[in-house]
């Protein structure tokens, strides 16, 4: 509804494309390709089981939890949750890890003073917990582009 409201109200035109952007890519932080000591496996069947929503992300301003999703998942609500993250690209799954997992992460938001939280940074706070770091590269970002757009017509 709100596109179409965009398009007839402002006679909107955009369309997509994929532009070479900085990113992150999250890879695992120790050599040996462990994960860190609050990333756990779990069993794929888990997800969808006796309790309504299991497998879930829960996130509050410092904190992410979940009780099992992909990495995939996990990398993209980094960047969606920019605000508390302070990721500010996007992230891409490079860990090479498949299946799901469950996690607790605690950091300091980056609006945070950092003598005042005891909490680390999102950086810090993934290799140490998680055994995961972002390393800083280029890669495809799928952007929206405007082609056109007027003023609104009267109602």
């Amino acid at each position: 509804m709100v596109r179409q409201m965009l398009t007839e109200r402002f006679a909107l035109k955009v369309h997509t494309d994929v532009r070479e952007r900085p990113i992150y890519r999250m890879v695992m932080a120790r050599q040996d390709g462990k994960p860190g000591p609050l990333l756990y496996r779990v069993d794929d069947g888990e997800c969808g089981g006796s309790s309504p929503q299991p497998c879930d992300l829960a996130g509050w301003s410092g904190g992410l939890m979940s009780s099992g999703m992909g990495l995939q998942q996990l990398a993209a609500a980094l960047f969606n949750r920019s605000q508390s993250t302070g990721i500010d690209r996007p992230v891409i799954d490079d860990t090479g890890l498949a299946g799901m997992f469950g996690f607790t992460l605690m950091f300091s938001t980056f609006d945070t003073v950092p003598q005042v939280s005891r909490d680390p940074s999102i950086f810090t706070a993934l290799r140490e917990q998680l055994g995961l770091k972002l390393e800083p590269a280029r890669g495809p970002v799928e952007l929206l582009v405007i082609d056109s757009v007027e003023r609104p017509t009267p109602n």
